[in-house]
């Protein structure tokens, strides 16, 4: 009955749908839900996709979050699907910033599930690259492209990774160094964590020291401190060497 609401009512009905779902999700153990987890998942991705409200795409993000928390193993053969359609939502003209902030944590968790994220990360450095999404919706995709590195960055090949280190040295070249202020100001400190999670996993052992160094004369502190941060926070091997500068 809640997938067929959902599925076919009205915009207030497939509200109260959403909300329905995730309450079910939220109480019912794992092991009473089994049998219907894949249906209820496909219901709510298709839906999502279609062009809706904000807030009935929020219930529904936030339904599926709770799959991920509460039933990832059952979930895992819709990992493709939940990945296409979480990374679709940051350039969804019908999400705003409150959906968009979900859909980052909902990333975050399908990442875990994963052994590599070589495709979400080429994915979020190209929305971040093009024209895409705007600079408002580009804040979330460099949120959780640094988080995604953070998370992965080990484990990403090291053709992507040099494709998404010449994405983000570019917007920090421009922005800063040429002065161009082309993006926000958050897109230009999350493109700076991320540029410093991602040197941390650098097949050159003198990459990350360099790049710690790399804006110190910059009048504009960001960049260097948004770097020097997440190298930092890293907790990598290399950072003791840092102990030299």
């Amino acid at each position: 009955m809640i997938q067929n609401s959902i599925m076919h009512g009205s915009i207030k009905i497939r509200v109260d749908s959403a909300y329905c779902f995730k309450y079910l999700i939220d109480f019912a153990s794992p092991a009473a839900i089994k049998t219907e987890v894949i249906k209820i998942c496909g219901a709510l991705i298709r839906v999502v996709n279609d062009k809706f409200t904000p807030d009935l795409k929020l219930q529904i993000f936030l339904s599926l979050r709770l799959m991920l928390v509460k039933a990832a193993a059952m979930v895992r053969a819709m990992v493709a699907q939940l990945q296409t359609t979480f990374l679709k939502a940051f350039a969804d003209q019908q999400s705003n910033e409150t959906v968009r902030q979900v859909v980052v944590e909902n990333l975050l968790l399908l990442v875990k599930m994963t052994a590599k994220a070589d495709p979400i990360v080429k994915d979020l450095a190209g929305q971040l690259d093009g024209d895409k999404v705007d600079g408002e919706q580009k804040v979330q995709v460099s949120q959780a492209l640094a988080l995604v590195l953070r998370e992965k960055g080990k484990a990403v090949q090291e053709a992507i990774s040099k494709q998404v280190y010449q994405v983000l040295t570019g917007i920090v070249e421009e922005n800063i160094v040429e002065g161009k202020q082309n993006l926000n100001d958050k897109v230009i400190v999350n493109a700076s964590i991320a540029l410093g999670f991602l040197s941390a996993y650098s097949s050159n052992p003198t990459e990350m020291r360099d790049l710690f160094l790399a804006y110190d004369d910059e009048r504009d502190y960001r960049v260097s401190l948004g770097i020097k941060l997440s190298i930092l926070m890293n907790g990598s091997d290399k950072i003791p060497k840092l102990a030299e500068l």
